[in-house]
């Protein structure tokens, strides 16, 4: 078994600007584009291991020390880093 969940692309979540919007998690990227541009007085920061992720900037760091992306992003930089020192 995968050490992450595969998401169902066609689920739906609430869009971290307004929560009465619902967006299929394939098409979030696109709707926070348009929605970052309509609310341009709220300080949002984006999580560095999923661009969908945003949030208040003060949640960002515990944002950061609980991401289930987290450990896929730390992984995949491990295995780079090893590829590197093991030629």
């Amino acid at each position: 078994m995968a050490d992450y969940d595969i998401d169902d692309p066609e689920r739906e979540i609430e869009c971290p600007y307004d929560k009465a919007h619902m967006v299929r998690k394939k098409r979030m990227q696109y709707h926070l584009i348009k929605c970052r541009r309509n609310h341009v007085t709220k300080d949002f920061v984006t999580c560095p291991f999923n661009a969908t992720h945003e949030m208040p900037r003060p949640e960002l760091r515990h944002h950061m020390l609980t991401c289930r992306d987290r450990a896929v992003a730390e992984k995949t930089i491990r295995h780079g880093e090893s590829l590197y020192y093991n030629y």
